[in-house]
């Protein structure tokens, strides 16, 4: 998945302008650099590893990879999919042809901008191409990019020792805890030879129950391993159910362990995608559970913790984002070409990881206009991602994680004023570092990771206080 940049083009473009009337060179140069602006705002440069093993490896300056070679700087931020039927990247929100009651859903991405003339050179800034026309934004899914439930569990972790093996755990009314095994694109993966335990667990990840072996389900995608729970807990919110999960990939290996809820509810799948018709989309099949009973369809990725209120305001909205979010068994050897056959949003292309399409879960949250209320908006986002820590909801911390990454931007962006010069030079420092370690926490709650979560999210509140501090906050 290595992508070549080339930032020629866009010089030669600017160039090219230069060469016209002074006035309208001057309105060029502006647009180009207004859209970089904007670009360095909403998908953020930052330098990553390409190889799909090292993927979730990102940081604000040059390094090298665990296998030698030099991290690459892209852009990351947030495409939108539909998890079922087609996928199709875009850059915002948006119902699904096939399951409109699904909404597209949030993965990380690679953002780049290619030129009709010169479709397979990738440009790291927007711009203007050689015959006059304006370059279009493109998506490449990152490995690892789209960790969206697909049958209803609260999140997909991933194997910190082989990225290539993930799991999402659920619990349905029939008292059976299901595992669904993934590739790094969230592809089902078969788990032939490998095994597992499921026990009951409490709030603080501590086991409570036996260990329950767990059986290869009889499914299509061979992904699935069971355990029916004896005297299984019901679920409600007031009584929440936890489950610690024990794997083996391989039958003398260390149990890969991973903490799976809370469920306050039984699990569903989503519904089906509908047939394509004459007369259009139809709408898909009401979900329903493992155990048989009706649901309505749920949307993927769980679901955010609720956002901060905040007043309405006349500024764009920021999509909430993870992952980052967020898709056979085996990975792609090489990268996807760029996917053209599927109707785009105007000003858009695509480009795929196998099989994926576009979009940020969760609801818009427009960050306030006001100096005050955008700090209160970063420090009420900064406790969630505490209070997530605290409460063993690991995979939702990439949500209030990522907003307070944004308003961090916003702020370096639009309320430097009343900042002396140093305190500006100190300000971009500390969002960049914000902004990393919101994607860093990301990938870690992918991982179910704590121990390093603890870490991260006390080098993210250091972030989060400086720039308050700044601000005299």
């Amino acid at each position: 998945m290595r992508a070549k940049y080339g930032i020629a083009a866009v010089l030669l473009a600017i160039a090219m302008f230069a060469a016209g009337p002074p006035a309208q060179a001057q309105r060029a140069n502006s647009r180009t650099d207004a859209e970089i602006e904007k670009a360095d705002q909403d998908y953020p440069k930052a330098f990553a590893c390409m190889d799909p093993r090292y993927a979730t490896q990102v940081d604000d300056k040059p390094g090298k990879c665990p296998d030698g070679k030099s991290m690459e700087q892209i852009r990351l931020g947030l495409a939108y999919k539909c998890l079922r039927g087609p996928a199709e990247y875009q850059a915002t929100e948006g119902p699904c042809r096939y399951t409109p009651e699904q909404p597209k859903v949030a993965v990380t991405a690679s953002v780049f901008w290619t030129c009709k003339s010169a479709p397979d050179k990738r440009l790291l800034n927007p711009g203007t191409c050689s015959d006059g026309s304006r370059a279009q934004i493109g998506f490449e899914e990152r490995p690892h990019g789209d960790h969206n439930p697909r049958h209803g569990g609260p999140a997909i972790f991933m194997n910190d020792k082989d990225l290539s093996y993930h799991v999402e755990g659920t619990y349905t009314s029939d008292g059976v805890f299901h595992a669904f095994f993934y590739n790094e694109f969230t592809k089902p993966r078969k788990i032939a030879g490998v095994t597992g335990r499921v026990a009951v667990a409490n709030s603080n990840s501590v086991a409570t129950g036996p260990e329950i072996p767990l059986q290869l389900a009889p499914i299509a995608d061979g992904n699935e391993l069971d355990a029916h729970i004896p005297n299984a807990p019901v679920p409600s919110p007031d009584s929440k159910v936890f489950f610690k999960l024990y794997i083996k990939l391989k039958p003398t290996g260390p149990d890969w362990v991973t903490d799976h809820g809370p469920f306050a509810s039984y699990s569903k799948d989503p519904a089906p995608p509908a047939p394509a018709t004459s007369t259009g989309a139809t709408r898909g099949a009401p979900a329903t559970t493992r155990g048989g009973a009706q649901q309505p369809a749920t949307t993927a990725r769980g679901t955010p913790p609720s956002a901060p209120a905040v007043k309405p305001s006349a500024t764009a909205t920021k999509p909430a984002p993870p992952k980052p979010t967020p898709p056979a068994a085996a990975p792609p050897a090489a990268a996807p070409s760029v996917q053209t056959e599927t109707p785009q949003p105007s000003g858009t292309i695509m480009a795929g990881g196998a099989e994926v399409g576009g979009g940020p879960t969760g609801p818009q949250v427009t960050l306030p206009e006001k100096t005050p209320d955008l700090l209160a908006f970063l420090k009420d986002n900064a406790a969630q991602v505490k209070q997530l820590l605290d409460e063993g909801q690991l995979g939702g911390m990439w949500y209030p994680a990522l907003n307070a990454k944004d308003a961090g931007l916003e702020l370096d962006a639009k309320h430097r004023e009343g900042l002396t010069d140093a305190q500006r030079a100190k300000l971009a420092s500390d969002v960049k570092q914000l902004t990393v370690a919101a994607w860093q926490i990301d990938a870690a709650g992918d991982l179910g990771n704590r121990s390093q979560l603890d870490q991260l999210t006390s080098d993210f509140q250091a972030q989060v206080s400086d720039i308050l501090s700044l601000y005299g906050k």
